[in-house]
């Protein structure tokens, strides 16, 4: 596969991603946790950033966004699986 093919995908596939986000972000009240939010708005970030910046900074914008992801899910998740995740029998 060649790099301009390679790049097209990104560029569509983060595009997807974004989109994906603002439906979610739609779907949010003032009763949705605080935390949630704040990782939607860390990767939509992450993911606006991979777009604009040369390969490998973009590479590890999105990297960061990630790792911001699951830290600010850490304490939901600190005792299991949070409720509501878990599959019914």
């Amino acid at each position: 596969m060649n790099a301009d093919l390679l790049l097209v995908i990104q560029a569509v596939a983060t595009i997807m991603a974004m989109f994906s986000i603002i439906c979610r972000a739609a779907k949010m009240t003032h009763e949705t946790p605080t935390p949630v939010r704040m990782q939607h708005l860390v990767m939509f970030a992450g993911l606006s950033f991979s777009l604009v910046l040369p390969a490998l900074a973009g590479k590890t914008a999105l990297v960061l966004a990630v790792l911001a992801w699951l830290t600010l899910s850490a304490q939901r998740w600190r005792h299991g699986v949070p409720e509501g995740l878990q599959a019914s029998d």
